[in-house]
């Protein structure tokens, strides 16, 4: 598997999410885990990172937490460097959240991963 560029994934919900209430799924109904070996942390892009420019649509950046990241400097993410050339570790999950139910998770289209980039890039550089 080539793991030097940015993927579309469909991501499973968890067990414990129930569709038949009638709720749509937001990002802590999907299940992650498989992409983290370790605790997760959920940021939230409303606007473009460093800027008061609102997006039309949120983004949540979904990361392994910062203890989790330090203990694993050898672990450095190769898209993240070789995209942006940042040094990140593990893995980076991004759900598109809706414009009037702000919580909701949406699919993603692939003309917005140039967006979700430059998103991605300018939210790494203030992390670091």
């Amino acid at each position: 598997m080539d793991s030097s560029g940015p993927r579309m994934l469909l991501l499973p919900s968890r067990a414990s999410f129930d569709p038949a209430c009638g709720s749509s799924a937001w990002s802590e109904d999907l299940d992650t885990d498989e992409w983290f070996g370790g605790p997760q942390t959920i940021a939230s892009i409303r606007s473009f990172p460093g800027t008061n420019c609102w997006l039309k649509n949120g983004y949540d950046v979904i990361v392994l937490a910062r203890r989790a990241r330090r203990r694993r400097p050898a672990e450095l993410n190769k898209t993240v460097q070789k995209l942006f050339a940042l040094p990140w570790v593990g893995n980076i999950l991004v759900v598109k959240r809706g414009f009037r139910e702000r919580g909701c998770a949406l699919n993603i289209t692939q003309p917005e991963v140039s967006l979700i980039n430059s998103l991605i890039e300018r939210w790494i550089q203030l992390e670091l």
